[in-house]
């Protein structure tokens, strides 16, 4: 677009430069949303591989879903709705809620083990974009825990909650 001659060179430098920044801050801010997006893909399509390899009346995760954890003592208030479209929680202490996606990367469903697998998982012309991140989330082995250390929040396979902990589906 044509905006005449330029009335002072170092306004307009400076002006271009903030232009510039904030061009490039919101492709920043779109790569890392873009990046969010295959995560959850990812996540989606190796959780529906998992429950598919569940026999009928394994450990299925249903979709969506949300885990509150709270104290043990904590008194739990829950109502839901006539159409049973809400449901209300009222927590008598503090509590945490953790939704799927969240869960499902700590499950590490996120992770590929191969350039082969995550081409498999997200649409091709994505899987360079994909394998510049992800290889950095490779799944390794935990280190054992300190001897005095607290028990995890989450098991790494949903058998049973501990206590204090609901799936909400």
């Amino acid at each position: 677009m044509w905006r005449g001659l330029p009335t002072n060179t170092e306004q307009e430098g400076a002006r271009l430069k903030i232009d510039l920044s904030s061009r490039k801050e919101r492709l920043d801010k779109k790569r890392f949303h873009l990046q969010e997006l295959l995560t959850q893909q990812i996540s989606f399509k190796n959780l529906v591989q998992r429950n598919s390899a569940q026999d009928p009346q394994g450990e299925r995760i249903p979709l969506p879903f949300i885990i509150v954890n709270t104290h043990r003592e904590t008194v739990i208030d829950c109502e839901m709705a006539e159409d049973k479209q809400e449901i209300f929680f009222n927590f008598s202490a503090p509590f945490e809620i953790h939704d799927d996606n969240e869960i499902m990367k700590r499950m590490q469903l996120h992770c590929c083990r191969s350039q082969g697998e995550l081409e498999a998982l997200v649409p091709p012309h994505l899987a360079p974009f994909a394998a510049s991140w992800q290889q950095h989330w490779q799944p390794k082995e935990r280190p054992p825990p300190p001897a005095d250390a607290q028990p995890q929040e989450f098991p790494s396979q949903f058998g049973a909650p501990p206590l204090g902990l609901g799936l909400i589906s």
